[in-house]
């Protein structure tokens, strides 16, 4: 199976998904701090890029523990019997970050021009 359909997973990842995007879009302006904000010498584009590292930064924790999680589960629980490996689960890092990178840059490319 190519999908990770983990229950607890999906509900975490759209929680925080929900509040993540809802603070983007508000959470300055119930916070009060919105004016304050766009009265500082701070280009829009600074603003959405503290906005996407703050998101990057999250999905990194969420994928990390995601992974980290799951392989201590399967090692701890024993239902491998030597055919998994910790770093067989881990030979796919550099491909999941490759795509991370991709999917960032095609968003830069493609919407760049709105910034």
């Amino acid at each position: 199976s190519l999908t990770y359909v983990e229950p607890a997973v999906m509900w975490l990842v759209a929680v925080w998904a929900i509040a993540r995007g809802s603070d983007a879009v508000s959470g300055e302006l119930n916070r009060g701090t919105l004016e304050m904000m766009l009265a500082q010498p701070v280009s829009r584009l600074a603003v959405l890029r503290s906005q996407i590292a703050v998101m990057v930064g999250g999905l990194i924790v969420l994928a990390a523990a995601t992974w980290f999680g799951t392989a201590a589960g399967v090692a701890l629980m024993g239902s491998a019997r030597g055919i998994y490996t910790f770093g067989g689960h881990m030979k796919w890092a550099p491909a999941i970050v490759a795509g991370y990178a991709a999917s960032i840059a095609c968003h830069m490319f493609i919407n760049g021009k709105l910034f």
